[in-house]
């Protein structure tokens, strides 16, 4: 990788940045290029390294490009660099695939396949484990709900659900003797479950269409001040998305009965939230999480009250 990170730094030009963005992934913001220029930048990459390989037969590099689009935002051009990535993968890695509108199938009939492969895979997990399965549908209307309040765009609201849904995904990877196991874990055992967020995204990048959300789901235990994993990203550099299930994983986890965890009522689960805002979640979205969740159960309790013919105010 160090040999790799080298090689790029010695194409670009210094207005252009480098930056590695997972365990085996690095990122390249090319400044005022054409997506000409920026294939043959890559390409001349992979033929620097077919001429003078990097010693290890394994090791080869694919690569996914995408122009920035105005009003793009990052999450999105990551995304589309990301689709292009998978693609070169499919194809048989040790290559470039360029992302365009033009090459992708309508929009809607692209959403219609991917929602479909998505709950496929949720209705596979809900059979592997279904507390596992029931419980991600629950973080994704609080997840869904978050993304709202947060201003996120519908196509990102979206994304961010189907990550919610299949942030688990991983688990159909792990041993009964984990997954049923009554007791803590050892650390043996948790060093295999820090391993599912790599897992779940290989399994959702050989989806196409689904790498924005495999991305997500990558960084779904991440925490905001980089204690987390896999790649121990901090703040910003967190996608939203994994920031929001995150802590909406976290809330229906500590108000639902565990194997070896009792269950939290809703107040205890909120100020647990409130106190770990700034060191395990983003304080902005934990914020929102808690300001639907009072709005919920407000609604709630109004709702509760008309339907014994009278309708009272709540505090």
């Amino acid at each position: 990788l160090a040999a790799l990170e080298h090689r790029l730094r010695a194409l670009v030009r210094t207005a252009d940045l480098v930056g590695r963005t997972g365990a085996d992934e690095y990122a390249l913001l090319l400044v005022d290029t054409e997506a000409g220029a920026a294939v043959a930048c890559v390409q001349r990459l992979l033929d620097t390294m077919a001429d003078d390989p990097i010693p290890d037969p394994r090791f080869s590099v694919s690569v996914g490009l995408a122009p920035y689009r105005r009003a793009q935002s990052v999450e999105q051009l990551l995304a589309a660099a990301a689709d292009g990535l998978t693609r070169a993968r499919a194809a048989g890695g040790g290559r470039v695939a360029l992302r365009s509108e033009e090459d992708t199938p309508d929009d809607a009939a692209r959403q219609d396949v991917q929602l479909d492969v998505a709950e496929a895979l949720a209705a596979a997990l809900h059979e592997r484990d279904e507390f596992t399965g029931e419980h991600s549908r629950s973080v994704v209307t609080m997840s869904r709900a978050v993304a709202e309040v947060l201003g996120l765009s519908a196509t990102d609201v979206d994304r961010v659900g189907a990550a919610a849904l299949l942030h688990d995904i991983g688990k159909v990877a792990l041993p009964d003797a984990i997954l049923r196991k009554d007791g803590a874990l050892d650390e043996d055992e948790w060093s295999r479950v820090r391993e599912l967020p790599v897992i779940a995204e290989r399994i959702l990048r050989a989806i196409p269409g689904l790498a924005d959300v495999a991305r997500i789901v990558r960084h779904e235990h991440e925490r905001f001040d980089g204690e987390g994993y896999p790649d121990g990203l901090r703040g910003a550099d967190i996608p939203i998305g994994s920031r929001i299930v995150l802590v909406c994983d976290s809330y229906h986890a500590m108000t639902s009965a565990g194997p070896y965890r009792q269950r939290m009522s809703h107040p205890e689960a909120v100020r647990e939230l409130a106190r770990c805002a700034g060191t395990q979640f983003d304080p902005r979205v934990t914020e929102a999480l808690i300001g639907h969740l009072h709005q919920s159960r407000q609604l709630g309790l109004l709702r509760a009250d008309a339907e014994h013919g009278v309708l009272l105010p709540v505090d």
